[in-house]
Order: structure tokens, then sequence, then C-alpha cells
């Protein structure tokens, strides 16, 4: 199940940055993974399908043109692909 919503988060992902050039898709999750260690009520940043940030929220600030995405019950691991 969560292979499906993190599937779906990187298909969600793609399509915005092609729909929103320039637009800034920030994604909260219960955890994060930001490849050191796992965070409780992370925050996710990409803009044009990079990764701008991935770390805790008191440490992320937004703005007006940022699109959110409240992901709140997954654990969301940025940059992980199953090969």
């Amino acid at each position: 199940m969560r292979r499906i919503v993190v599937l779906l988060v990187a298909i969600i992902i793609q399509i915005k940055a092609v729909q929103c050039q320039n637009t800034r898709t920030v994604i909260y999750a219960q955890k994060i993974f930001d490849g050191i260690e796992f965070r409780d009520d992370g925050v996710v940043a990409v803009r044009d399908g990079i990764i701008e940030y991935a770390g805790p929220t008191e440490n992320f600030s937004l703005t007006e043109k940022d699109e959110v995405l409240d992901l709140s019950d997954v654990l969301l691991m940025p940059g992980m692909i199953e090969g």
C-alpha cells in the first residue's frame, strides 16, 4: 500500500512540474526519511522535479506561490527509487 502511495506522489509531482514551471510543490508527511534519519512531521519541497528541501518543518518557510500536498498519514522517502 505504501509503495502505491509513494508512486502516486511521484506521478503527481511530475505532472505538477510540467503544468506549473517554477512553482514549488510542498509535501507534508507524518514521517519522512531525509537520507540521514527518520523525522516526525517532516516536509519535502520539490521544484521542477528536483528536491529542494527534505527535513523538519521548523526549518522551512512556505511562500504564497507554493502548492501544498498534505500527506500527513504516510511515510515519505524522497529520492528513493526502487529499481
